[in-house]
């Protein structure tokens, strides 16, 4: 994954309707650098996290560009890197984490992961014994002057409980489960491609300039994904 330098926070107003979002909370490990690069800048502010729970029609997008870890542009490189590919359902909104270089006036949000109950319906490639995990993803919902934004940290948009997705797993030297390589380690079903979700987005994108369409349906073929 190419590494970036951080810049200023660009703001996106959207509308959603019927949102609930996905995340977690630990650091990613050296094969999940995408999330390892930014919690141990955040590590010694950890204890300060605030978990809340979101329940909006209405939200702004903050688009934080930050230090990246590895983006797999890839077929090869994201199952090289993966510990399971598999179809899986977000079942429940287990909460969201954040971290703030100013964490006694929760200024300054240097970091934010939610978490996501994951039912998995099938194991396309790897070994997966668990029928259910949280998945940490790096974005998170939050109240910030009246008004509630998504701050988010690569540019996959939120899952909505329900949705189902092809998800590229690494697991974290913690036991926590993430998305592997960034914002491609997770891809729609082709039921769902092209289309809008209840929160605006489209194949599950902030928006659609790092969409990858011919290394999605590169992915349904080497599955069978139908």
């Amino acid at each position: 994954m190419n590494k970036k330098t951080i810049c200023p926070l660009l703001s996106i107003c959207l509308a959603a309707v019927c949102l609930s979002s996905c995340g977690s909370t630990e650091p990613k490990a050296a094969d999940i650098s995408a999330s390892e690069s930014m919690a141990a800048a955040a590590s010694a502010e950890e204890s300060k996290a605030e978990t809340v729970a979101v329940n909006t029609d209405d939200f702004e997008t903050v688009q934080v560009d930050v230090m990246r870890g590895e983006i797999y542009n890839t077929l090869d490189e994201l199952i090289a890197h993966s510990t399971a590919v598999v179809i899986g359902e977000f079942t429940s909104d287990e909460g969201t984490e954040f971290t703030y270089s100013d964490p006694d006036a929760q200024k300054n949000m240097s970091w934010a992961v939610s978490k996501a109950g994951l039912r998995i319906e099938k194991v396309l490639s790897g070994e997966l014994n668990e029928e259910n995990i949280v998945l940490c993803e790096n974005y998170g919902f939050k109240e910030t002057d009246g008004k509630m934004k998504l701050y988010a940290f690569t540019e996959l948009a939120p899952m909505n409980v329900g949705e189902k997705w092809i998800i590229f797993l690494s697991r974290s030297d913690e036991g926590s489960w993430w998305i592997t390589g960034d914002a491609n380690g997770r891809w729609p079903l082709p039921s769902q491609l092209g289309k809008t979700d209840a929160s605006k987005f489209k194949n599950g994108r902030i928006n659609e300039n790092g969409f990858d369409e011919k290394l999605c349906k590169e992915i349904y073929e080497r599955f069978k994904v139908e």
